[in-house]
């Protein structure tokens, strides 16, 4: 155990959007980019959260009712970084989603889900730097057409987010 190996603790993936209205698991489902270490009393200094604004649309294509709305979705990414280990290190403590505003209409499908990959130490053994790459991806079906979204991101212990 090491403070240098970055893990996730805690999910690795978990919907986001489910049967067309957020996931009830929302409201628990997180992951984190923490050293592996056993005490975990010693992590301290978390500052944010910071977050990234992401929506989603669709517009009817139907003749009769061309150009409505059908899907609409407004996703928080959300995190805190910046917390160390021992007064040393940037980690990411918590990384989760907030949908603050969704609407699915009848006949239309929307299924969206989180994956957090490895994370990574992107600095040294005696200042590590967490990194963990995030993608959020799924489904917006309607009658006529099927349509994959997906946006990437990597999320750094020191605050910053690059979209992929």
């Amino acid at each position: 155990m090491s403070a240098a190996e970055i893990v996730n603790t805690l999910e690795k993936a978990w919907k986001i959007i489910e049967d067309n209205k957020p996931s009830s698991k929302l409201s628990t489902a997180r992951a984190n980019a923490v050293p592996k270490v056993e005490d975990w009393t010693a992590i301290s200094g978390a500052k944010g959260p910071r977050e990234s604004r992401w929506y989603i649309k669709m517009t009817n294509s139907l003749p009769e009712s061309w150009g409505d709305i059908v899907v609409d979705c407004e996703l928080y990414l959300r995190y805190t970084y910046g917390a160390t280990y021992k007064g040393g290190g940037l980690y990411i403590p918590n990384i989760w989603i907030d949908v603050p505003d969704s609407y699915v209409a009848w006949f239309h499908k929307l299924e969206l889900e989180l994956i957090a990959k490895d994370p990574e130490n992107a600095g040294s053994d005696t200042a590590p730097l967490a990194r963990i790459p995030i993608t959020i991806s799924g489904k917006m079906e309607s009658p006529k057409a099927s349509i994959t979204v997906q946006a990437s991101f990597m999320v750094w212990g020191n605050g910053r987010l690059d979209v992929l």
